[in-house]
């Protein structure tokens, strides 16, 4: 049995805030799977700290959001590809190792502030921090906007063909690429795989503040897809994620795409013919 969010809505009418952090606190306590590492809140403040920009904070409409430690031979490939073909500001979060090659290779969109170079305290990111990571509230603080946010990984990428672009996405609080929606964590969640997620800012900080992200056993996408349906919030149904992202099943010629390998082989030479950009998902997974 996988817990649906209807079955918690009517809980909206009845709890205030304070209410359902203890009660999401508790019912993470009962969910059917094995405990796994839960990063504490002190060791994500050491790998990003928690200081309030100073000046005034630029913000974007749009912005794109990767996070990305690791010298990984996507990262320069796929943060270009969201710079040349969406044009919109990128803000990439880097360990120390690679700090320095990124500044040299983006110097031209680093000086137009289109893209914004975010240091980590870290070149070691497990997928244990990663989560507690986008599942706090210093993270989003630190983000250069306060409505839509594109994240993406290295194994995603973006269809230059597609008749899809962000404009037909941005009802959505949360959109990621296709995902069976009976998660490993015990609950049924639509919205799809954050690896290529458009979300809104204020939705998800909201969340935040309404359920315990503290003890999740999960990931960060599991939980906000689940708690924003909860919430009544505006999350992709199956057929919208497909049009956004291909990841585990190939039917629309969607927006994006991410981790490919996924896909059986047959759609998946299919999905390649549409989108070879996508090939380097493959070689570098």
């Amino acid at each position: 049995m996988f817990l649906k969010p209807e079955s918690l809505h009517y809980l909206n009418s009845i709890l205030n805030n304070s209410d359902w952090l203890t009660f999401s606190k508790d019912l993470h306590q009962s969910l059917s799977v094995r405990r796994k590492h839960i990063s504490s809140d002190s060791h994500i403040k050491s790998i990003l700290p928690c200081t309030a920009p100073s000046g005034e904070l630029e913000l974007f409409d749009v912005l794109g959001v990767i996070v990305e430690s690791r010298n990984h031979p996507n990262l320069i490939p796929v943060v270009e590809e969201a710079l040349k073909y969406l044009k919109i500001p990128v803000q990439l979060f880097h360990g120390p190792s690679n700090g320095e090659q990124l500044n040299n290779y983006f110097a031209s969109y680093i000086k137009e502030r289109k893209l914004f170079l975010s240091p980590l305290a870290t070149d070691i990111l497990p997928p244990s921090d990663y989560n507690r990571l986008l599942l706090s509230h210093c993270f989003w603080d630190q983000l250069k906007t306060r409505y839509k946010v594109l994240f993406f990984q290295c194994d995603a990428a973006f269809c230059v063909h597609s008749t899809y672009t962000l404009s037909d996405f941005y009802s959505f609080d949360y959109i990621g690429s296709w995902w069976p929606c009976e998660r490993p964590v015990g609950v049924y969640a639509e919205g799809g795989n954050g690896g290529l997620s458009f979300r809104d800012w204020k939705a998800h900080y909201e969340c935040l503040n309404r359920f315990n992200a503290a003890n999740w056993p999960g990931a960060e996408d599991t939980f906000f897809a689940f708690y924003l349906s909860v919430m009544k919030a505006k999350v992709a149904s199956k057929e919208m994620m497909l049009k956004f992202g291909t990841q585990h099943v190939f039917k629309c010629n969607s927006f994006g795409a991410h981790k490919i390998g996924c896909l059986p082989a047959e759609q998946q030479a299919l999905f390649l013919e549409y989108s070879p950009n996508a090939e380097r998902i493959l070689q570098n997974p």
